[in-house]
């Protein structure tokens, strides 16, 4: 005879590790789940599947919800107020039906919900399941146990980003085109060429448009060597106010090999007819509205070994004089 039956308190969440080599251009991604139950059950040596499915999501849209409007008179509402005031002012405690019955001594009452082990847990396109070719012993004390259920490696574009208005300092990337979308949300430890450098989180969407980020390159230096603004007005009738900004910076590679490159900066939006707005960026920037974001531009270029390479971006704003800008 076979019983099949669902129980409360068991749950898994993935977690992932990148191990990056910068010299090969080689990226490896291991996916673990690690799983905990507190079922009053101990699992001894027994066959275990995993799913993506969150038992507790819902399975159906929701109706709108049709907002109802009436009319009162705050005459009415004052006494209605005053009628009620002192049965507001008695306190109210709430108890859920398992509690109510487990105080009027129902032995049979429910007992209370045990501690959940619910994962958020979300899937790119459809369900995944993992069946794990070992069994698995886990007691029902909630401690976790972690197995590797995935393992993905191949050739990864890498490059250095930095945003110098932003930090001084640039950060390596990788693409990992290899990585199947049905990998839901997890943590994420970080190790290139062999060392720790942090944690982050790995999130499909994300990894897709803009890479996994593998920490400061200390090798790598971004300096500002300009940073100048002036302001002043024109004109006798119809008087102008006039801002210009000039912000340039050098990025200098300390590396024995070249390294790709890519520099992040920004030009404002103007959101009323009567600013004019000129950016010059020099040179011209590789990308307007980076990754589909207004205002946002990219250089990107390949940097020689102990070479430097300077970005600079030039502002003039004119708006009328009798407004203010912000």
């Amino acid at each position: 005879m076979t019983l099949n039956y669902q129980v409360r308190g068991a749950s898994w969440a993935p977690t992932y590790q990148a191990r990056l080599d910068t010299q090969t251009e080689t990226l490896t991604l291991t996916a673990s789940a690690l799983i905990a139950q507190q079922t009053g059950e101990q699992w001894q040596d027994i066959p275990l599947t995993l799913s993506t499915v969150n038992p507790n999501r819902n399975v159906t849209a929701r109706t709108p919800y049709p907002e109802r409007l009436s009319l009162y008179d705050p005459k009415q509402r004052q006494g209605k107020y005053m009628a009620s005031k002192a049965i507001d002012a008695m306190p109210v405690v709430v108890v859920d039906n398992a509690s109510a019955e487990m105080a009027m001594g129902n032995a049979s009452a429910p007992l209370p919900p045990l501690p959940s082990f619910d994962v958020s847990s979300s899937s790119v396109s459809g369900i995944t399941e993992y069946r794990l070719p070992q069994r698995i012993t886990l007691p029902s004390d909630g401690r976790q146990v972690q197995t590797v259920i995935d393992r993905k490696s191949g050739q990864s574009d890498t490059w250095l980003r930095t945003t110098p208005e932003r930090s001084l300092q640039a950060y390596w990337y990788a693409s990992a085109p290899f990585v199947p979308s049905n990998w839901v949300d997890g943590s994420l430890q970080l190790y290139r060429d062999g060392n720790y450098v942090g944690q982050s989180r790995l999130n499909y969407a994300n990894l897709r448009e803009a890479g996994i980020g593998f920490g400061v390159d200390p090798q790598i230096l971004v300096k500002q060597i300009t940073d100048e603004s002036n302001q002043g007005n024109e004109g006798v009738f119809n008087r102008t106010e006039q801002q210009t900004r000039l912000e340039a910076y050098r990025i200098t590679n300390l590396h024995n090999r070249t390294v790709s490159l890519e520099v992040l900066g920004s030009e404002p939006i103007a959101q009323d007819d009567d600013i004019k707005l000129t950016v010059t960026h020099t040179p011209p920037v590789s990308e307007q509205n980076w990754n589909d974001t207004d205002g946002v531009v990219a250089w990107r270029f390949d940097l020689a070994p102990q070479q430097s390479q300077t970005v600079q971006t030039a502002v003039s704003i004119a708006y009328p004089a009798d407004k203010e800008l912000r």
